[in-house]
């Protein structure tokens, strides 16, 4: 499809969503069309809801590749206009592998290869994170679709744990590697339904994408095959009791014996984890019939200096996960990045730092400690442990300690502390806000309106503590014998991530870790980066059908 022709059916497509041409004036949308250069010009005199298409089209263009392959950009033009240039030497380039310009080149490994051909009925991908397992499983379900069956409605499915995370991460990406004219009536006909997620090929082939929250969405089907995605987070007895039924089901004589993969990165959380590890670890054995796993690291993908990234600023267990993708045991220390021959070392309050202070709010005992930031690296000096006081009274001791201290104070805790206790005329957070001698030094306030997942949490001061890459950037100084005790002896009862906490055990730590997972919480960055920028790519190549595994890389 040429140039011209493209941007007209995006602007069709726009159309369609309620925003009609008219909106945007009454010129020809002839400005749309690039010229011999590659460049669309916004002209001068555009109306807002011309210059909101300019926007819209730049960013369809800029879908339709990843973010290494886009090679032009947006740049200002003269008397107020924009012009979007888009690279003339690539113009004509082809840069797509299948049907739709969304087939971009995946860059390929031999253990997708060794997936692609295994010929297994179950199949079991738990590689790194980013590492091109949800797109190579994407395209073998779409290659499917128009393979010959012996009966006439082939079914197939991509499940999620939930129906909006299916909707977000699955169906507009499927729609993308699915051509049009694979559908009768095309993307915006009766063969596909926006509402129920599901597509009509007009071989009578059907795709649904669903969420497994809801086991009946799937139940009472037979299946031909499907793709479950994010396997650790899929409801516990996902594949036994609801997936595995609908892909054995006898109808009319007949047992299609549908095919599963079932794939996701290596986590020790989540209610699915533990049998996805041990279906993967059934399949390296050969103890799990028709069944084969497969698993390569992230690093074999993604550039080098986002793994370095990741490796400086991840904890070690969670870099093996999601990196390395290496199972990790369950268990064990909370803290296990803790070491008191590296992490334990002089602190000192310096003057022309702010206080950062770490409040875990109790009834019966107020736990806090206070820190510095310097840079990258996070020093904790002292630590206040205090029965039977409420708010007020242990503000007023953190003032008699430190009330003579200039470089002002910085407020982290739980987001509980907005919250009006039983016992309480006034919130913890408004204590602090209200009080006279903070106020008058310099205070702020840093309290979330919700509280981080407890699991992110502990991994990013994890990280603070031991890094992946082997370096410690949070220190605790020897006067903080609590929160040393704390750090060294908490522990997840066995086999779970449920705290394993005692009597008075946890507080302090968790007071300690708010700041911490609030100024460097877990990020990961799948490269890139830079000014959005957008390309056209070539046109659609012949489709045949059995496909060439070799397509899908």
């Amino acid at each position: 499809m040429n140039i011209k022709n493209r941007i007209s059916r995006i602007a069709s497509a726009l159309d369609r969503h309620g925003k009609p041409l008219g909106e945007y004036g009454d010129r020809s949308n002839a400005w749309l069309v690039p010229d011999s250069a590659g460049v669309i010009t916004l002209p001068a005199d555009a109306t807002a809801g011309e210059r909101r298409l300019h926007a819209q089209i730049a960013a369809l263009f800029a879908s339709m590749l990843p973010p290494s392959e886009v090679k032009a950009h947006l740049l200002p033009g003269t008397n107020g206009t924009q012009t979007t240039v888009l690279m003339p030497e690539l113009l004509a380039e082809q840069r797509q592998q299948g049907p739709t310009l969304r087939w971009w080149p995946l860059r390929g490994h031999p253990e997708q290869q060794r997936a692609l051909t295994c010929g297994a009925r179950f199949v079991g991908l738990d590689a790194g994170r980013r590492s091109g397992k949800t797109d190579l499983s994407k395209r073998f379900l779409v290659s499917h679709l128009p393979m010959p069956r012996p009966w006439p409605d082939p079914r197939y499915f991509y499940g999620l744990p939930t129906r909006d995370q299916a909707k977000r991460v699955a169906w507009h990406d499927l729609l993308r590697l699915i051509p049009d004219d694979w559908i009768e009536g095309g993307k915006y006909g009766r063969n596909v339904s926006y509402g129920e997620l599901w597509v009509r090929t007009r071989w009578g082939s059907e795709l649904w994408v669903l969420g497994m929250d809801q086991p009946a969405r799937f139940e009472g089907t037979p299946w031909d095959g499907g793709v479950l995605d994010e396997m650790c987070d899929q409801p516990e007895g996902c594949f036994d009791l609801h997936v595995r039924p609908g892909l054995d089901t006898v109808e009319n004589g007949v047992n299609r014996r549908g095919w599963c993969w079932m794939i996701g990165k290596p986590s020790r959380r989540g209610p699915g984890a533990k049998w996805f590890k041990e279906f993967c670890e059934k399949c390296r054995r050969g103890e799990y019939p028709d069944g084969a796993a497969f698993t390569w690291p992230s690093s074999d993908i993604l550039p080098a200096d986002v793994v370095k990234q990741a490796r400086e600023t991840m904890s070690a267990k969670d870099f093996a996960e999601q990196y390395n993708a290496s199972w990790q045991t369950v268990g064990g220390g909370v803290w296990y990045a803790f070491s008191r021959e590296f992490n334990v070392r002089p602190c000192e309050r310096r003057d022309n730092l702010p206080i950062i202070v770490g409040s875990d709010f109790n009834i019966g005992m107020q736990c806090w400690t206070l820190s510095h930031r310097l840079g990258d690296i996070f020093e904790t000096f002292d630590e206040l442990v205090l029965r039977d006081m409420d708010t007020p009274l242990v503000l007023n001791e953190l003032w008699k300690r430190y009330g003579h201290h200039c470089g002002g104070w910085q407020f982290y805790g739980d987001a509980s502390a907005h919250q009006r206790q039983s016992n309480q005329r006034i919130s913890n957070y408004a204590h602090i806000w209200n009080d006279q001698h903070f106020m008058g030094a310099g205070r702020t306030l840093h309290y979330r309106a919700a509280n981080p997942l407890v699991r992110d949490r502990v991994s990013a001061a994890n990280a603070r503590l031991t890094s992946a890459d082997g370096n410690h950037r949070a220190f605790i100084g020897p006067r903080c014998v609590k929160l040393i005790e704390d750090l060294e002896t908490r522990a997840y009862k066995e086999g779970t991530e449920e705290f394993a906490d005692g009597k008075d055990q946890g507080h302090i730590s968790d007071g300690w870790s708010y700041p911490v997972c609030a100024i460097w919480p877990v990020r990961f960055n799948v490269g890139g980066g830079g000014m959005q920028t957008v390309i056209v790519g070539g046109g659609p190549k012949e489709f045949m059908r059995p496909i060439d595994p070799g397509m899908l890389l």
